[in-house]
């Protein structure tokens, strides 16, 4: 059960059929809000770590904030990016939900990139991406507020604006070396297997080829 809007969506869309069709189905939230959410709508909920990943996620639903061509995304501005990252490799099948302002016109990522970071290496993280990538940064505040925002994971939120991003695949790997950084948002190594857009002219479903 991803995080943000549209994995709300799919959320209130799940716990409906659950009731009316009296399904057997576990959630497994990227977020504590996402839990918080499902349980109130009546979904049983368990932890990645209660899973026997054996036997795995079957599918990982959940939004993103841009999309590439290739199906590269950036995901991250609600804060979940670790979690996310982690339960979309664990899945068998991955499904993002977008609307068609998410995708990409250039074709290429170019939005901010969330970095999740530990407090005690902010500062260093921000000077190594100003001066290695040139990027602009800033930290990620909460919704409405002047605050900074602090992970479900107690970590910090770095957002990096590299411009145009040519190879992503490249740049999140490289992102992850950078000693203090937890995980970003560029999901290039695990991209989605369909992809659906709500456009104006109708739903667009999409799937990746292998």
């Amino acid at each position: 059960m991803g995080t943000g809007r549209n994995a709300r969506c799919f959320i209130d869309a799940l716990a409906e059929r659950i009731k009316a069709e009296n399904l057997n189905i576990i959630g497994v939230p990227t977020s504590e809000g996402s839990k918080k959410y499902g349980i109130e709508k009546g979904i049983k909920i368990k932890e990645l770590n209660e899973i026997d990943l054996n036997i795995g996620v079957d599918i990982d639903v959940d939004g993103a904030d841009q999309v590439a061509g290739d199906f590269s995304l950036i995901k991250g501005y609600g804060g979940a990016l670790t979690r996310e990252k982690v339960i979309a490799k664990a899945a068998k099948k991955f499904i993002v939900v977008v609307d068609e302002t998410k995708i990409s016109e250039t074709k290429n990522l170019n939005k901010p990139v969330p970095v999740e970071v530990i407090p005690f290496a902010v500062n260093y993280v921000k000077n190594v991406l100003e001066k290695k990538y040139n990027a602009t940064c800033d930290m990620m505040k909460k919704k409405d507020k002047d605050e900074i925002l602090s992970t479900d994971n107690g970590n910090f939120i770095i957002l990096a604006n590299f411009g145009e991003i040519s190879n992503p695949e490249e740049l999140e790997d490289e992102l992850n070396l950078i000693s203090g950084v937890v995980e970003n948002g560029i999901f290039a190594k695990r991209k989605p297997d369909v992809l659906i857009t709500g456009r104006e002219s109708g739903v667009e479903i999409l799937e990746r080829k292998k």
